[in-house]
């Protein structure tokens, strides 16, 4: 445990402290901000609801907030209810915030299929029994 514990802080060290890591972190960290808002705003506009950039900018994070909650699995249903409880506060409906926010959880949940694809991949090659050398597959008469 001891030894994890000096990993675990070597690693935050060499990831956060560094000269270079952490501006490197704060602009991903800005683009992933940016990327999940503006998929929510897309999200919004394809369920028929246009959020303005100040609307998204307000609403959209305390939306996403309520996805750590650790009481549900990728905060499905918490987000829809957010999601209804806060739309009306910019004049859209309950509905369309419920709307905008299952298909953002869709859409979502769309992106991360391919990493499913790739784990089902690893653990079948890693399942797959290992063939014996031909040397010793052949028995000796």
């Amino acid at each position: 445990a001891d030894a994890a514990a000096r990993d675990l802080r070597a690693a935050l060290r060499a990831t956060l402290l560094t000269r270079d890591a952490l501006p490197r972190q704060i602009a991903l960290n800005l683009a992933i901000t940016g990327a999940n808002l503006a998929a929510f705003a897309f999200c919004a506009r394809a369920t028929g609801t246009v959020l303005s950039p100040s609307e998204t900018a307000v609403l959209v994070p305390l939306i996403l907030l309520t996805m750590i909650l650790p009481v549900t699995v990728s905060g499905w249903g918490l987000r829809e209810g957010a999601a209804a409880g806060l739309f009306p506060l910019v004049g859209a409906t309950a509905q369309a915030g419920f709307a905008a926010s299952l298909a953002f959880g869709l859409v979502f949940l769309a992106s991360t299929l391919p990493g499913l694809l790739v784990l089902l991949t690893q653990r079948r090659r890693d399942a797959a029994p290992i063939a014996p050398p031909s040397s010793i597959a052949q028995a000796d008469p």
